[in-house]
């Protein structure tokens, strides 16, 4: 019963998930949905650039970004930190320099959502400062259980145990 209790919880509050890529990933689509998509004036950073409407945008931007496409990183569970999802959003700002110029009305919406998305991580930093320090131990722990040993005496202390009667691993001489 207790059980069932914590998997509701769970499917309530993504927070609560043992996975913690989906917790961040949760954080993230929640900043992105309710505050930079409803930027006023956002809608030209939805979705990708129309390539018949704007013929040069792809000669001219070499990495384009979209709110729609982060969105899809969110989903995949791309963005491991705040910084990392950032990155991103910050393309959408150099981007706009680049095509529309620094002055341009549509470059200052760019600035608004990255500034939005920054005043939401700070206003989030306990929790994403947790789930990326224990994103990050856990990255390690699976770094230091992939990694392979490389004599003998790696492996016994991976395995936990002693040489039994005196038998060791010996190179298998490729000659003999």
């Amino acid at each position: 019963n207790e059980d069932k209790l914590m998997k509701l919880e769970k499917a309530i509050n993504p927070l609560l998930d043992d996975d913690l890529l989906v917790a961040i990933s949760y954080l993230f689509e929640r900043i992105l949905s309710e505050h930079l998509m409803n930027v006023e004036n956002s809608w030209p950073f939805h979705h990708a650039v129309n390539k018949l409407r704007f013929k040069d945008y792809y000669d001219i931007v070499k990495t384009p970004m979209d709110l729609e496409k982060i969105k899809n990183n969110i989903l995949k569970h791309t963005y491991r930190s705040r910084a990392a999802m950032l990155a991103d959003v910050n393309l959408l700002y150099t981007n706009s320099v680049q095509y529309n110029g620094e002055s341009h009305s549509i470059t200052a919406i760019a600035s608004k959502i990255v500034q939005t998305c920054k005043e939401q991580f700070d206003e989030h930093t306990d929790q994403f400062d947790a789930l990326e320090r224990n994103l990050e131990q856990q990255n390690l722990a699976i770094a230091r259980t992939t990694e392979q040993p490389s004599n003998e005496d790696d492996w016994q202390q991976m395995i936990g145990t002693e040489p039994i009667n005196n038998f060791s691993f010996h190179p298998v001489d490729e000659e003999a």
